[in-house]
């Protein structure tokens, strides 16, 4: 129940909440989540590891295409960008669990109100919000959503992206669904980890599943509750408003400090 995902929720400025209320959807790119943190230094509007694949230590085996040889490092420190992953339309919104928020009794009537880390978290990350859109049914927002196209969604997943962090977790998540292996899904990246027993595993990164890396942020973000729609078969090079139908999507603005104080239920 504690995992049930009960609201979305899009913190930002008035005007562009009651955009979004009316079905335009503004969706951006990892390019351009990058150059805000670059440009403003503001982390948390903007990352600039966004769909990055880090190494901060680890042992790499380089192979010579013509040759064959192959040739050994035994320290590795590098950023790796997968193709053109970092043009892909994005689309973020907040996820409100169960575990988010608690109900309180007041007059008669009860309000649901998100916890102070929640709270803390977007007024320190988003500091020019002033509303906050609501969307009352989760399942019905991902259906409208759908009707974009081609879509992937899911919650972010968070990883230590500090220079002695574990991106084997990050690997290995990106690297389901590798699919078959052959000039369409070219393999773009291969990961050998030598278990205890001496057995090998390996992970693949492949064109199939190289998109998944726009669901992986650094640990920093983990209490933004992160949510993603990608439209993993477009490209853009800044960002684009697409437009959905809500249909009969029970939403509404709230002025951000009314959320904050609870919204009746």
């Amino acid at each position: 129940m504690n995992d049930d995902i009960i609201l979305f929720v899009k913190f930002g400025e008035k005007k562009h909440i009651a955009q979004l209320l009316n079905g335009k959807m503004y969706f951006s790119n990892a390019e351009k989540f990058r150059g805000i943190e670059k440009e403003t230094g503001l982390k948390g509007q903007g990352d600039a590891y966004e769909a990055v694949l880090r190494f901060g230590s680890g042992q790499a085996i380089w192979i010579d295409e013509v040759t064959g040889r192959m040739g050994y490092i035994p320290k590795v420190e590098a950023n790796i960008q997968f193709e053109d992953t970092y043009k892909i339309p994005v689309f973020c919104i907040t996820q409100i669990k169960a575990s988010d928020c608690f109900v309180e009794e007041k007059n008669g009537k009860s309000f649901l109100k998100v916890n102070n880390a929640v709270v803390g978290t977007i007024k320190s990350h988003f500091p020019k919000a002033d509303a906050a859109g609501v969307f009352f049914s989760p399942a019905q927002f991902l259906y409208s959503v759908s009707k974009l196209g081609v879509t992937m969604c899911d919650q972010v997943r968070y990883f230590d992206f500090a220079p002695k962090g574990d991106v084997r977790k990050m690997l290995e998540y990106i690297s389901q669904n590798t699919g078959a292996i052959n000039k369409r899904n070219e393999q773009i990246i291969s990961s050998i980890e030598v278990m205890g027993d001496g057995d090998q595993k390996r992970t693949s990164v492949t064109k199939n599943n190289m998109k998944r890396i726009l669901f992986c942020k650094d640990s920093y973000f983990s209490v933004e509750k992160e949510y993603r729609i990608i439209l993993p078969n477009k490209r853009i090079n800044t960002p684009q408003h697409y437009y959905v139908r809500w249909g009969k999507l029970k939403r509404k603005l709230y002025p951000i400090e009314e959320f904050f104080s609870g919204i009746e239920i």
